[in-house]
C-alpha cells in the first residue's frame, strides 16, 4: 500500500463589515493554505460556524450596527478552541482589553498589511496546532503498533514521492533499511508505473477513496516483482 499525505488547509472565518474587502483578504490567504469562508453579520457568521467549524476567525469589532465581541462570545461557546482576531479601524486600549478578555487572541489594526495579517494568523495558529500535536502524540503509540504489524507492505510518502515511512512488511520485501528506503523515492523503486503516471494517479487520489494499480516493485539488489498497489491519501494536520 502507498500512502501519501498532504498538509490541511486550516479553516478561517471571515466576519467583516465590508464584504469587498473581505472577498480580497480570502482571495490572498486562499493562496496561503487557508480554507476560507466570508460573511457581513453575524446571524450568518454563527451558521456558517456551525457547518465550517473554523478553527480561526477575523472579526470586525463593528458589524454593521452590530458588536463583534458578541460574535466572539458565540463562536467562543460553540468552539472554545477557536482564535479569535479582532480588527477595527483604530486601535484602543479600552476595546483591545475588552476583547481580550472575553477570549480574543489578538486585536488588529483593520488597515494591517497582508503579510502582517499572515504572521498574525501563524502565530495565533501555533496554539491550534500545539493542542493537536499533543493529542497526536497519544494516537501515534498506538498506530505505530498496528502499522508494523500490519502483513501487507506501506509506504507513506508525500506528493512528490519523498518516503518518509515504512512498515516492518516492505522493508522485509524489498530487503532494504528503513533508513536506506527514506533516502530513496517512490520512483526508485516502483518500475511498474512511470512517473508522470504516479503524479497522476496520487493527484486524482482523494481522501477516503483508494486507487489500485498493478504494479513492480524493485528490491536492493534490482531483482523486482509483481504487485497490487493500493494507493490512499490523508491529510496531515
Amino acid at each position: 500500500m502507498n500512502i501519501f499525505s498532504k498538509k490541511a488547509a486550516l479553516r478561517l472565518l471571515i466576519v467583516a463589515e465590508d464584504k469587498a474587502s473581505a472577498k480580497d483578504q480570502a482571495s490572498f490567504l486562499s493562496t496561503q493554505n487557508y480554507s476560507v469562508k466570508i460573511t457581513d453579520n453575524i446571524a450568518e457568521a454563527t451558521l456558517i460556524a456551525t457547518e465550517f467549524n473554523p478553527q480561526l476567525a477575523l472579526i470586525d469589532l463593528k458589524l454593521n450596527h452590530q458588536n463583534g465581541i458578541d460574535l466572539l462570545d458565540q463562536l467562543i461557546i460553540q468552539n472554545p478552541e477557536i482564535r479569535c482576531l479582532m480588527l477595527s479601524d483604530h486601535v484602543e486600549i479600552d476595546s483591545a482589553l475588552i476583547s481580550l478578555r472575553h477570549g480574543a487572541a489578538d486585536y488588529l489594526n483593520k488597515s494591517l498589511p497582508q503579510d502582517k495579517l499572515l504572521l498574525a494568523l501563524e502565530h495565533a495558529a501555533k496554539k491550534i496546532k500545539f493542542n493537536q500535536h499533543q493529542e497526536q502524540k497519544i494516537n501515534n503509540i498506538h498506530t505505530e503498533v498496528l502499522f508494523q504489524n500490519i502483513a501487507d507492505g506501506i509506504l507513506i510518502h508525500d506528493e512528490q514521492g519523498y518516503i518518509y515511512d515504512a512498515n516492518h512488511a516492505i522493508l522485509t520485501q524489498l530487503d532494504y533499511t528503513k533508513e536506506e528506503l527514506k533516502s530513496l523515492t517512490v520512483f526508485d523503486i516502483e518500475t511498474g508505473e512511470t512517473r508522470e503516471r504516479l503524479l497522476n494517479l496520487w493527484q486524482s487520489c482523494k481522501q477516503g477513496n483508494p486507487v489500485f494499480v498493478n504494479g513492480r516493485k524493485q528490491r536492493k539488489d534490482g531483482s523486482s516483482f509483481p504487485v497490487e498497489v493500493k494507493i490512499t491519501t490523508y491529510i496531515e494536520n
